[in-house]
C-alpha cells in the first residue's frame, strides 16, 4: 500500500510561517481569538481582543516562529530513508508580564529550534488592572535544525528561521 495515501489532508495541523503567504497568521489569529473567549466566564480575569495587540507581534512571529498549529496536540511526520517517522507533541504554556518579555521569549526560542505556536492571549486582572500574556507553544529541538541555524547565523550574521 502507498504510504502517501495513509496520510489524510484533514490530519494536517501544522502550517509553515512564511512572510510571502500570511494565511498562517490568520490561523494563529483565529486561535488567539478563540482561546481568548474561552476564559471569559468570570469577572476576575478578562481577555483583550487580538485586534488590540496582534499587529505588534506580527514582525516577531514572522522572524522567529517556524509553524502555527491548529490544535494544542499535534503530530509531525518526517522521512528517514524510506520510512515515515511519526512524532506526537502537546503544547506547553508560558506566562509573561509584558509584550516585550513575550517578544524576547519568541526570539530566544526561535533562534536555534523549531518554534511552534498554538495561541497567544493577553489577559487583564480586573482587580489589580495588571495585564499578562499566556502563550501555548512547543519548542522542538532537532540537532540538524540547530546545526543549520547556527551555520546560517555564522555565515549571514542574522537569524534565519
Amino acid at each position: 500500500m502507498n504510504k502517501w495515501k495513509e496520510i489524510k489532508s484533514d490530519q494536517i495541523t501544522l502550517y509553515k510561517v512564511d512572510p510571502i503567504d500570511l494565511s498562517t497568521l490568520f490561523i494563529l489569529y483565529e486561535n488567539c481569538n478563540r482561546m481568548g473567549n474561552e476564559s471569559n466566564n468570570n469577572v476576575m480575569i478578562a481577555t483583550v481582543t487580538p485586534e488590540a495587540w496582534f499587529d505588534d507581534l506580527v514582525p516577531t512571529i514572522l522572524n522567529n516562529v517556524s509553524f502555527v498549529t491548529k490544535l494544542p496536540s499535534f503530530q509531525t511526520i518526517s522521512i528517514n530513508g524510506k520510512d515515515f517517522i511519526y512524532s506526537s507533541y502537546t503544547c506547553d504554556k508560558a506566562t509573561f508580564d509584558s509584550i516585550d518579555s513575550l517578544k524576547e521569549f519568541l526570539i530566544q526560542k526561535g533562534r536555534l529550534s523549531v518554534l511552534i505556536i498554538y495561541s497567544i492571549v493577553q489577559n487583564v486582572d480586573l482587580k489589580s488592572l495588571n495585564s499578562f500574556w499566556l502563550i501555548r507553544y512547543k519548542e522542538i529541538i532537532d540537532p540538524q535544525t540547530i546545526r543549520e541555524k547556527k551555520i546560517d547565523y555564522l555565515t549571514n550574521g542574522t537569524d534565519n528561521n
